[in-house]
């Protein structure tokens, strides 16, 4: 005999639900539109010890109200598996204008020119800072201007830092995360900045867990 679940995984707080199959049609239609329409990212086949019992789970990743949360777990019949990790200490932010920021958190841009070289690569959260010195460059993105300032809005990986002319670097990313929930915190004029403080660790923890990775 097959048995089938479906696994539903909710983006923020960050959970995973196992439904039994005969408790789908007791999902709420509008909460079932929600789900069906998130893309499906991942199909995947877990054997028990027996081979000829396979048991297919599929993960949808949704984002779903704290109340809509409740309706699943009254499903699921189960606690959600919470999959929270804290973030490594060595990542880095990158604070810089939004017009640059949002560029390359939205893929529209790949590069952050700065006046010092950097030895770190990795995973790089993307802070916007609150001045709109540069907003003029939102236009050159096609980008609207009305955007949430001063938090962490994505993450891209830092892949390269190439020196194009005396005392000028190009800081190279790719990989880039937009966030569905930007991360008040204040930025940082250095180039690229860790976590001290706790809030500033608190922060870093809630990005690292939007970052599709």
């Amino acid at each position: 005999m097959t048995m089938m679940e479906v696994g539903i995984k909710v983006l923020s707080p960050i959970e995973t639900f196992f439904l039994p199959l005969e408790n789908l049609i007791k999902i709420p239609s509008d909460l079932w539109e929600q789900m069906a329409e998130e893309a499906l990212i991942e199909d995947y086949m877990a054997k028990q010890d027996n081979p000829d019992n396979p048991i297919f789970k599929r993960t949808f990743p949704i984002e779903l109200e704290r109340n809509q949360i409740k309706i699943l777990e009254e499903f699921s019949g189960e606690q959600p598996q919470r999959e929270y990790e804290p973030c490594p200490p060595d990542i880095r932010c990158l604070s810089t204008h939004a017009p640059f920021a949002y560029s390359i958190a939205m893929a529209k841009n790949d590069i952050e020119i700065r006046r010092k070289p950097t030895e770190y690569r990795g995973w790089t959260l993307i802070n916007a800072s609150l001045s709109k010195a540069s907003d003029e460059a939102f236009a050159e993105y096609h980008i609207n201007n009305n955007v949430p300032r001063g938090c962490i809005i994505g993450a891209a990986e830092l892949v390269d830092c190439v020196n194009i002319d005396p005392g000028i670097w190009k800081y190279v990313f790719d990989n880039p995360n937009y966030f569905k929930k930007p991360i008040p915190i204040k930025g940082k004029q250095c180039p690229l900045w860790s976590a001290k403080s706790d809030i500033e660790r608190k922060a870093f923890d809630l990005a690292w867990n939007q970052i599709d990775r």
